[in-house]
């Protein structure tokens, strides 16, 4: 039905038809009733969020989740405090490492990884305040720190202040790394938010974003409150809030068109706490983290 995912719906989603491509899983979990079905909603209207009732997994740390990568068969959760987990297809966890170079936690709130099994030619970035932080993942993966793993850090200076998300993505066989950051001042640029893709080629060999040549593209009109995102080729989703100003929370998925930055779906639903992660399995599995400390950790039960 589609490369991409079960867009999932825990309960369901407003619809107003779909994009080509998509497809609905269900939750491991109950919906409440008259919200069954797979129903989706269009980017270009405000969409209508279902309560979503299910149940979940607990991984706790200690922090808030930040975010989700998958690298083949295996899940990892990127959370405040520098702590990553692995897991496996089975939902086990498999190992535990932190970004800590002796005692110092260098990155303590990661907010997103890039891939090293889809992009192994280019360097795994984790995303910072500000900067991106490259690292030799299989070291990393061997001993469980950054004490030698740590290769340099790439200052960020188009986003100096906010934590900067990474993503690799690919447009016509050639790699960026998108970045944003969780949102912007309303009072500058309201109901917008900057999207930006850098040339990974030219960034090799950069000391920041900023030299010339390394931004290749700039969305200006992106969508606000990006926790993280997830490349589905030849997608990018985004992993948002809802509106902060509106009280409880709104969960997103907004699939977003490269370079364009075209908005091609939207899907929202509502639960009582704040999403930060979203991936998907190989098998169509679709995986949430959310910020909570316990109970946070949600999967659908794939195709």
């Amino acid at each position: 039905m589609g490369w991409f995912l079960a867009f999932l719906l825990f309960s369901g989603i407003a619809s107003c038809g779909g994009y080509e491509g998509l497809y609905l899983a269900p939750l491991k979990g109950r919906t409440e009733p008259g919200t069954e079905g797979p129903l989706r909603a269009p980017v270009d209207r405000s969409p209508r969020c279902h309560r979503a009732l299910f149940d979940p997994l607990s991984f706790p740390t200690g922090d808030a989740g930040q975010a989700i990568q998958v690298i083949g068969d295996r899940i990892y959760l990127l959370f405040n405090g520098g702590v990553i987990l692995e897991l496996d297809s089975d939902l086990q966890e498999t190992w535990r490492g932190t970004f800590s170079v002796g005692e110092r936690i260098l990155i303590p709130k990661p907010v997103g990884m890039t891939r090293p099994d889809l992009f192994p030619d280019e360097p795994t970035l984790i995303g910072g305040l500000g900067s991106f932080h490259e690292i030799d993942w299989g070291l990393f993966r061997e001993e469980g720190n950054l004490d030698h793993a740590y290769l340099r850090t790439i200052p960020d200076p188009f986003n100096p202040d906010a934590y900067c998300r990474a993503e690799y993505v690919r447009i016509e066989g050639k790699t960026y790394l998108a970045s944003s950051r969780h949102h912007t001042d309303p009072e500058d640029r309201p109901n917008v938010n900057e999207i930006r893709l850098y040339d990974v080629e030219r960034l090799k060999g950069a000391g920041s974003t900023a030299e010339e040549g390394v931004l290749a593209y700039r969305i200006a009109d992106g969508p606000q409150f990006i926790q993280s995102m997830a490349w589905q080729d030849p997608y990018l989703v985004l992993v948002r809030d809802g509106d902060h100003t509106i009280p409880g929370f709104e969960w997103h998925l907004t699939l977003l068109k490269l370079p364009s930055g075209e908005r091609v779906e939207d899907i929202c639903y509502s639960y009582d706490s704040e999403l930060e992660g979203w991936n998907r399995l190989p098998d169509g599995r679709e995986l949430f983290l959310t910020g909570d400390l316990e109970d946070n950790f949600f999967v659908t039960q794939g195709q």
